[in-house]
């Protein structure tokens, strides 16, 4: 009887450790971003935005989004040297609109897929440069929600990325 109950014990061990396992592991596709079950083909658009207005001020958007079933990749930089902010579309001195490719809509998202979302708010409290990043899914609010980057080599990363891609289709 106490060998059945060992063996049964441990049995339910290993059921528990893999079904756990199992539900944390991702692959590929199906990869998602952290405690949001959101998916790279969740991803409707997504926008990273920084501005500095302080001297020699400038603006940088990259956009990644889906449009008819493509996979789209816009970029926007304006400068404002020996000057200050906020910058205009005077001030634009990049900016332009690609298809990208599957694997590279993937690499994307390999920088996301550790992140968190959480639900959008407002706060005039917020200030600062940012960067700010916006997510829309079909899983969450019409409005979006913010990305938060876990770890900042992650956001490093992903802004360097951007800027391989701004080159690339420039």
């Amino acid at each position: 009887m106490k060998k059945t109950f060992i063996i049964t014990a441990c049995l339910v061990l290993v059921m528990l450790y893999a079904c756990n396992r199992e539900e944390n592991t991702v692959t590929d596709r199906n990869e998602t971003i952290r405690d949001t079950g959101i998916t790279m083909d969740d991803i409707n658009d997504f926008y990273y935005t920084e501005e500095f207005i302080n001297f020699n001020a400038s603006y940088t958007r990259y956009r990644f989004y889906k449009e008819e079933g493509r996979y789209m990749f816009f970029y926007e930089t304006r400068e404002r040297k020996d000057d200050y902010g906020p910058c205009t579309e005077e001030d634009r001195t990049s900016y332009g609109t690609a298809e990208i490719k599957e694997s590279e809509w993937a690499e994307f998202f390999s920088y996301l897929k550790d992140g968190s979302v959480k639900n959008r708010k407002e706060d005039p409290d917020d200030g600062g440069s940012g960067p700010w990043l916006f997510i829309y899914t079909d899983k969450g609010p019409k409005e979006g929600q913010e990305y938060h980057f876990t770890d900042y080599g992650l956001l490093k990363g992903f802004e360097e990325y951007c800027a391989k891609l701004t080159d690339k289709y420039r």
